[in-house]
């Protein structure tokens, strides 16, 4: 057990990494390959639904939210994330100067589907603990929530956003933030944390010697 807490607010795009369950799931709605592949691979679409009418489907409602989600949580779906590059050498190597926290954005229902995928995948489950929110919970809530429990055992430590928004979560703690813009433009993050690291080699060599 280290001294201090990692604490990362997020899953997608810096522990797993979803373009192929995206990829499949689209795929299945309807939408050409060559399409697919141009949208998932763009960073400013990580976090949208697309929005398109083929010949034979028309996926541009407000309801296609519900019907992406039906398929894309799918056990066979979650099943295709791979793991994010360097993640499971970063958090393995990691774990043995920090406690390490993960506050996904999923919710109980994914848990353990979630759980034995990481497990598979090859993460260190025994050394790393996985928070996951309520189903009607609030984001804001929940996360910060999870912060403060975190914060009573390790009122020191460090996050790592890849959302400049959840450098605030860390705000009333001595937390050091550090933003990751696999998600974000590295420009987004000017103000909300110490620097900005771009693979987790570079999350490595920074906090190595912390």
């Amino acid at each position: 057990m280290g001294d201090f807490a990692l604490v990362i607010p997020a899953f997608d795009y810096i522990i797993v990494d979803p373009t192929k369950r995206k990829f499949a799931t689209y795929k299945e709605i309807g939408w050409d390959e060559k399409s697919i592949s141009n949208y998932v691979n763009i960073k400013q679409n990580h976090e949208r639904i697309a929005d398109f009418i083929t010949n034979t489907v028309s996926f541009s409602a407000s309801s296609r939210r519900n019907r992406f989600y039906e398929i894309y949580n799918r056990l066979d779906m979650l099943n295709l994330e791979a793991e994010f590059p360097g993640a499971i050498g970063g958090i393995t190597h990691l774990s043995d100067h920090f406690e390490i926290y993960i506050v996904t954005d999923r919710t109980e229902d994914l848990q353990e589907a979630t759980t034995e995928h990481l497990k598979k995948l090859g993460f260190p489950m025994g050394k790393i603990h996985v928070y996951f929110k309520k189903t009607l919970e609030s984001m804001h809530i929940y996360k910060r929530t999870a912060l403060r429990e975190i914060s009573t055992k390790y009122p020191s430590g460090i996050g790592i956003v890849t959302h400049p928004k959840d450098a605030k979560i860390f705000d009333l703690y001595e937390y050091n933030v550090i933003g990751f813009d696999s998600i974000k433009a590295e420009s987004e993050f000017t103000g909300q944390s110490e620097f900005v690291c771009h693979t987790w080699d570079q999350i490595r060599s920074s906090l190595e010697n912390q």
